[in-house]
């Protein structure tokens, strides 16, 4: 069938033609593959323009335009001519390979192999023995080589192989391809072999199979024997039979080892270069006839080689074998021309088809090679028998690809392709994209065979270190071959860089560079150096591929929160805080005969008091509280356990102090961290059998181990089997640094360490088979390493060094409880060189048997990392001498750049940490770490510790960026220490401390440190959020105007003892203030006996009230007026009248009464019998209230039960500053009241509520606490706790739940405990009285007169009672404005600060400001605040309790030197009707009412302060200003 379409324009572009043939071609596919109609060809018509009928040639059907105009006819292709052949040359449609220009990301598969290679002629030198090669002979021959150099030492390989397998092994390939020299293992080509040559490559492959790495070896890279070629060569038959002879030696001499052989490198060019340009080895020229002549005797040799290894090797040996094949893409020079891509396909076939399809497809050469040969002249191309072709057909277990260059294919010649780059010869052009497509080409003609890139180079002439140039080129070569692989799925099975070191680079001589180690050529020790490439392939290589990200944050510090369920801890062990070395039946441990031993311990110092933490332990408990941790890190101390090492029962007064730690923790919720073993080895053991490096000390420390889980287990959840093994190895038995001081390294230290670790793993499956079911605890083992770094990060050596340095400290334990069983496989190998070196035949490091990997295998939970700092570390080859450092081949020191520390070892390395964490991570995969110790020393142990602070900071940050940025599964951080302690040989010297100790004083007080609160708020923050506390503080400086609601309550306030005066008129009983002030305690020795004789005065002061215009008046009933001695059996009828009266003439005033019924005023008969300590005086109370409500309820409508009942218990009977002067019973008195108000509250609900439809509230006081750094989570936490113990002490039963503040009975309870009380002293409500007590208010009247700042604290366990119960600390800011008492600084703001505290915590009930100066509605119209009333105090100059007469408070003036005490209103008292008289405050020309509020803001004035409506100026009395002060700034104030 013919089709085509017809053009008029004649365009060589003719894209409509291109779309006609896709679309009839495709649906001529679909008509045979869907519908089954059988069409047998297509013809594109036409191929070219012609005379085309009626139209004659102005239509154009062709894929070829043709030049009617030419008398020559000119044929020119069309894109359509290009379009049919491909659709041609693939048979139908192919998925074009999508070609992104960007680097994608992603890791090769798990076995990918990473390799680097070298030729034996480039590298190794002449010696052992090698007979003469071509190349030999060739580079003698004057201009052959450019600087006319030769390959007699080149990189002198063969001398310094072994040095060169460490370099290997810090690349981390995983194979090294490099070629045998045929001449060294037959120095005539064949015959005899040599034995130098052998024992040379035998050495090389035992020393690269104990590195871990693969060999790849090539039997023949271009270094043919010259014998042979004398004898012709390759062009004889002979050389293909010497040839499988040398590779059968081969495969039997040294198969045992090589997995992966390939028989000939690179045939085409050897056969080109060497038997047709004549420019390479062995340098003949034919012109095309001897080149087909040798690539047809390479194909059969190679051929019979594999057949050889099949029938004879390969069932034993099980390798394979392959050719590698030089691999250039090409690509049309001109992509619109059909003859260009046939000419690229030439290409293709000619290089790569010449060799690999004989082997890979049917036998003999592709056709379109032998055709486009024969119209050359035929028989220039030898031909295979059917044999020969059967034998070579499947030759290849895998094929090797080398590439690193394209070309551009045209219809005449071929052409080198432009190059991106100026590269170092002049065959190479740079086109990463051929990767891809060769690879892509080879997956479709030859059934996606495995290949292995085994050659792609990029050279230069400089030679240079700083190779950027050669890792750009690689990295996207590498990035091209990524894509092949992950996208297009072609089957590679590894990569080789070229070179692995610079060498004899053939025709170039010296002169072109391409290794990752440079080679000086002029050093006749041919030294190596890295260049920056080696760095990098390295790193490509330990990332298996391309990974889009770094360590985020590195030098950034990064603001985010840990998990949720992260853990704090902080930690101790027992030698170094318990002392009591002698108490409570404790045996000798090795510390304790180690520190007594003279000049082993620094200043003779020794741990047998330590922090005496074994009586002091309540007092670690209150620190570890204040720190906020949730785990405590601490050790058991074995010969407190069993004093003799073991026993059938254990030492009780031991297991009981450790149960009373325990317990004590659990109950400040605190969870116990064990460590079972940290340093301090009963001294029996040691002596009797020398400690850990004897197996049996396993044996006691599971028995005393079981003796631990047993009695603690039902509560410990966390255990930790032994602390840092090394120290205890090496220092212990290595150095002797340590106790036992035993100075073995290289011996015991290994012992000791196979030792610990079975010990471990034996305690860790006791627990899981006897206690794990039931007890549900996890249990670890705790290792130490300081993190390394390299010298010299470009040196490969220095890297590979880091990680050796890593697996001897960290590997030596991590790796056969977190890995394999067993040692690192680079310590073995280390050690068992050093102990050839020095003739050993007894392995220094013990061996596992296989059970034992097995039971130490997985024997984790979870893994315990104890990290401070790091090192730096550079490869070095230590002569052998046994000991343990030795046997790393490192060298260690620290970067000047680092701080240091108090510590010779500890230097200041923040990267460290998450570099550790990450570590472990990549090597033992996603195991749940815990960092069981961090920390700073110093000397001087500073309080303002700003150095620790940075440290744990930094540390901390990186430790965060490791979780967030790194995925690391870091469940928890324990700072080193909770306090200075026992430095071990360093004594009292160094201090890591986060709290001082001072060990001059027998009782060691333990102060905090600013590391200790720094802690703590990094505790309380989770971490660094970059928002911990919102900071908005709108309207902060506005005034705001506005009208209170229209029933709001205006009042003043006065106290029955402050005013009345008659102490002892009309049968009135002696009260606890008259006793008090008559006991000359009073400034001035002022007493209330006529105070404002009120009680002769009351209607002259109701007079007062009503110019006031307020209507409420807030007073107080004194109880023994009511009853004389507290109780009613006397009731006082006089006293009743009184009250009668003056509640009868308030309301005939229009003033509502407003009373309190204990004004602080209580008989003193009853406090003779114990006041509000005594039980009793709860229902003596409330037969009083009784009494007021059955006398005066029908009038008054809001009752007070207790006024400041704060006050009265910590100021009365606390710290005794005020009546009855008593101390330690607050709790009690509270307590006490607290109950009292809750029985009146409920008989009055049930027996007069119904009818005198009255209120019952308390009054509150309260000094506002604000944190003292508002960004601190660990003030505000301060704070809360502060409002909680002074407001939330009665608010919370009442208004609450029933009982007590949470942090109150959590900080007074674990205070108790800790001071060694058995219950808290906070008295408990019965559950009885909690339903009582919640809800026993219908209001809450509150007194609000200044504000503190807090901070966050911890007081010492000596210093009882409610001021040190709270931890906290407090002080008034300076800068606050003072008042005339000492107490009162000016803080209106706390007022609106209170009132929302109030709102917050108690659902808004409504709230009667019941003293204070300060009014304020922004609190209800902003906020939502349920305030009904405001009461200023005082109404008059009164008695000011301790203070006497000698402070004012009063909106009136009262004379005390004159027996009639007149009263004069001050300039306040006017104010203060002002706003009752506009319900609030009003701008100025604006008419407000409470009906339709308006809030609004004043302007500032032309000096910058607010322009209120009313002119303070205008009141001269300082009183004014205050109140004026405080009222504005309650009204500015906007939540926060």
């Amino acid at each position: 069938m013919a089709n085509g379409v017809s053009g008029v324009d004649k365009s060589t572009n003719d894209t409509d033609r291109i779309m006609f043939l896709e679309q009839t071609v495709d649906e001529v596919l679909k008509a045979i593959v869907l519908d089954n109609v059988v069409v047998h060809a297509y013809t594109a018509w036409s191929l070219i323009d012609q005379f085309e009928w009626n139209n004659g040639f102005n239509e154009s059907f062709g894929l070829f335009a043709v030049d009617f105009k030419d008398p020559n006819r000119k044929r020119t292709a069309r894109r359509s001519a290009v379009f049919y052949r491909n659709i041609i040359a693939n048979n139908g449609f192919k998925t074009d390979i999508p070609s992104p220009d960007e680097v994608i990301w992603g890791k090769f598969a798990d076995d990918f192999q990473w390799a680097t290679g070298t030729a034996a002629y480039q590298v190794e030198g002449g010696e052992g023995g090698r007979g003469a090669t071509i190349w030999d002979t060739f580079s003698r021959v004057p201009g052959k080589i450019s600087d006319n150099s030769n390959g007699d030492i080149a990189a002198d390989f063969y001398n310094h192989y072994r040095e060169d397998i460490r370099r290997l092994e810090a690349l981390k390939v995983k194979t090294y391809h490099f070629s045998i020299s045929w001449a060294r293992i037959y120095p005539q080509g064949s015959g005899n072999t040599s034995q130098a040559g052998v024992n040379f490559y035998n050495n090389l492959l035992d020393a690269l199979t104990d590195a871990g790495i693969q060999p790849m070896v090539t039997l023949f890279y271009w270094d043919l024997p010259q014998t042979l070629q004398d004898n012709g060569g390759w062009e004889q038959a002979s050389t293909v039979d010497a040839f499988v002879a040398y590779a059968e030696t081969c495969f039997r001499l040294f198969g045992d080892r090589v997995k992966r052989w390939l028989t000939v490198n690179q045939p085409g060019v050897f056969a080109r270069l060497g038997y047709d340009t004549g420019s390479f080895a062995p340098g003949i020229q034919s012109n095309g006839t001897k080149v087909y002549i040798v690539a047809h005797n390479l194909i059969k040799a190679h051929a019979m080689a594999y057949r050889k290894y099949e029938t004879t090797f390969k069932a034993s040996q099980h390798g394979e074998v392959g050719l590698a094949l030089d691999a250039a893409w090409w690509e049309p020079k001109n992509r619109d021309d059909p003859m260009d891509w046939n000419a690229a396909q030439r290409g293709l076939e000619f290089h790569v088809g010449w060799f690999a399809d004989p082997i890979l497809i049917d036998g003999d050469y592709p056709q379109v090679m032998r055709k486009a040969i024969d119209s050359r002249g035929a028989g220039r191309l030898p031909t295979f028998n059917e044999n020969e072709k059967r034998m070579i057909k499947g030759s290849a277990d895998y094929i090797g690809v080398a590439h690193s260059s394209s070309f551009l294919g045209f219809h005449k010649e071929c052409s080198i392709g432009e190059l991106n780059i100026i590269s170092g010869t002049e065959y190479m052009s740079v086109y990463p994209k051929g990767m891809r497509y060769i690879l892509n080409y080879i997956k479709d003609r030859y059934d996606n065979v495995p290949v292995f890139i085994t050659h792609n180079v990029m050279s230069d002439s400089s030679g240079t270190l700083r190779d950027q140039h050669r890792i750009d080129v690689m990295s996207a070569y590498i990035n091209e071959l990524f894509k092949a692989s992950k996208l297009d799925g072609c089957n590679v099975l590894g990569y080789t860089w070229w070179s692995f070191l610079d060498g004899f680079e053939w025709t170039s001589g010296y002169s072109e560079k391409a290794g990752l180690y440079k080679v000086d050529f002029t050093d006749t020790s041919r030294t190596r150096t890295p260049r920056d490439s080696a760095y990098w392939y390295r790193s490509l290589i330990e990332q298996n591929g391309f990974l889009n990200s770094t360590k985020s944050y590195d030098d950034d510090f990064y603001y985010g929160t840990f998990p949720d369920d992260f853990s704090w801890s902080a930690a101790t062990a027992a030698y170094q805080v318990e002392g009591g070395v002698k108490d409570g039946g404790r045996g000798d441990s090795i510390w304790d005969v180690f520190s007594h031993t003279t000049g082993k311990v620094l200043n003779g110092d020794t741990g047998d008091v330590a922090d005496d933490s074994y009586h002091k332990f309540p007092e670690d408990i209150n620190l570890l509280r204040a720190l906020k941790v949730s785990h405590y890190r601490f050790s058991i101390a074995w010969p407190r356990i069993f004093p003799n090492g073991t026993g059938i029962v254990p030492n009780w007064e031991g297991v009981d102090y450790y149960n009373r730690l325990i317990n004590m923790l659990l109950e400040a919720n605190i969870v116990p961290m064990i460590t079972l073993y940290h340093w301090d080895l009963p001294q029996i053991i040691q002596d009797e059998i020398g400690g850990w490096p004897d197996r049996r000390t396993a044996d006691l420390f599971v028995k005393y181990a079981d003796v631990c889980f047993k009695e603690f287990g039902d509560r410990v959840k966390f255990w930790i089997t032994i602390n840092e093994p090394w120290v205890v190895a090496f220092l212990g038995y290595g150095n002797g640094e340590d106790a036992p001081g035993i100075a073995q390294s290289g011996t015991l230290d290994y012992e000791a360490a196979h030792t610990l670790l079975l010990a471990h793993a034996r305690a860790y499956r006791l627990y899981e088979r006897k206690y794990k079911a039931t007890q549900k605890g996890k249990v670890g083992i705790t290792l130490n390493c300081d993190f390394a770094v390299p010298k010299d990060p470009k040196n490969p050596l220095d890297i590979e060094a880091v990680e050796r340095r890593l697996q001897f400290h960290l590997g030596w334990f991590a790796n056969p409880v977190y890995g394999d069983g067993d040692y690192p496989s680079i310590m073995r190998r280390q050690i068992d060189k050093k102990n050839r070196e020095l003739n050993i035949t007894i392995p220094r490091l013990p061996h596992f048997t296989e059970s034992e990997k097995q039971l130490v295998k997985g024997s984790f939970d979870f893994f315990g990392i104890n990290q401070y700092t790091a090192a730096r570390v550079a490869d070095a080859q230590l002569k052998a001498d046994g000991t343990y450092y030795n046997d790393m081949d490192i060298e260690s020191d620290q970067d000047p750049s680092w701080k240091g520390s108090g510590s010779s070892w500890l230097f200041v390395t923040p990267f460290s940490l998450r570099g550790m964490v990450n570590w472990i991570k990549d090597h033992y995969g996603d195991v749940p770490i815990y960092v069981t110790e961090n920390g700073l020393s110093d000397f001087n142990g500073t309080l303002m510790d700003g150095h620790r602070v940075s440290y744990y900071r930094e540390y901390i940050n990186g430790l965060l960026k490791a979780v967030v940025f790194d995925n690391v599964n870091v469940k928890g951080y324990t700072a080193w220490s909770l306090m200075d302690n026992f430095e071990w040989s360093k004594g009292y010297t160094e201090k890591f401390g986060i709290h001082y100790v001072d060990m001059n004083d027998p009782e060691r007080p333990r102060t905090p440190k600013q590391s200790a609160a720094f802690y703590r708020e990094t505790i309380l923050r989770n971490g660094f959020p970059e928002h911990p506390v919102s900071t908005d503080q709108s309207f902060l400086d506005e005034f705001l105007y506005g009208s209170f609601p229209e029933d709001f309550a205006w009042s003043v306030a006065t106290a029955s003892y402050q005013v009345e005066g008659g102490w002892n008129e009309d049968g009135k009983g002696e009260s606890i203030w008259d006793y008090f002030s008559h006991s000359h305690l009073i400034l001035n020795n002022d007493t209330g006996d006529i105070a404002c004789d009120t009680y002769h005065k009351f209607r002259e002061d109701i007079a007062l009230l009503k110019n006031l215009k307020v209507n409420h008046y807030r007073f107080s009933i004194s109880w023994p007026r009511i009853l004389p001695d507290g109780t009613k059996r006397n009731i006082n009828e006089i006293g009743i009248a009184y009250y009668n009266e003056l509640i009868n003439a308030l309301l005939d005033a229009g003033i509502q009464p407003m009373v309190t019924m204990n004004h602080w005023d209580s008989p003193l008969t009853l406090e003779r019998l114990g006041g509000w300590t005594n039980d009793s005086i709860v229902d003596i109370f409330t037969d009083y209230a009784d009494v007021l409500f059955d006398n005066f309820g029908d009038r008054v409508k809001i009752w007070v039960t207790h006024n400041e009942p704060w006050v009265v218990a910590h100021h009365g009977y606390e710290t005794a500053e005020n009546a009855p002067g008593h101390t330690h019973q607050g709790y009690k008195a509270a307590y006490n009241m607290i109950r009292a108000h809750g029985k009146v509250y409920k008989l009055y609900k049930e027996k007069y509520r119904n009818l005198q439809k009255g209120m019952v509230g308390i009054v509150l006081s309260h000094t506002n606490g604000e944190p003292m750094d508002k960004t601190s989570l660990s003030d505000i936490e301060a704070a809360e706790t502060f409002n909680q113990f002074s407001l939330g002490w009665f608010a919370n039963p009442i208004f609450g739940n029933g009982d007590y503040p949470d942090v109150m009975k959590w900080q007074v309870g674990n205070k108790s405990l800790e001071q060694g009380l058995n219950k808290s002293r906070l008295p408990v409500f019965t559950e009885e009285e909690k339903l009582m007590l919640k809800g026993s208010g219908d209001f809450l009247g509150y007194n609000m007169y200044t504000s503190t700042r807090v901070k966050s604290g911890v007081n010492n366990l000596t210093l009882k009672g409610f001021d040190y119960d709270m931890d906290v600390h407090t002080e008034q800011d300076p800068s606050w404005e003072g008042s005339g008492s000492e107490w009162l600084k000016v803080t209106p703001w706390g007022m609106r600060a209170g009132l929302n505290w109030i709102r917050r915590h108690y659902e808004n009930i409504p709230v009667y400001v019941t003293e204070n100066g300060v009014s304020d509605n922004t609190a209800i119209r902003l906020d939502g605040c349920d305030v009904r009333g405001y009461t200023a105090w005082s109404f008059m100059d009164n008695f000011e309790w301790m203070r006497g007469y000698s402070e004012h408070f009063g909106l009136h003036y009262v004379n005390f030197s004159d027996p009639n005490r007149p009263r004069t209103p001050k300039a306040s008292a006017a104010f203060y009707t002002s706003i009752i008289e506009d319900n609030g405050f009003h701008r100025e020309g604006h008419e407000v009412t409470s009906s339709s509020p308006q809030t609004t803001v004043s302007p500032k004035g032309p000096d910058g302060t607010r322009q209120p409506g009313i002119n303070a100026s205008n009141f001269n009395s300082y009183k004014v200003s205050l109140l004026l002060i405080s009222i504005v700034m309650f009204y500015i104030l906007t939540i926060v």
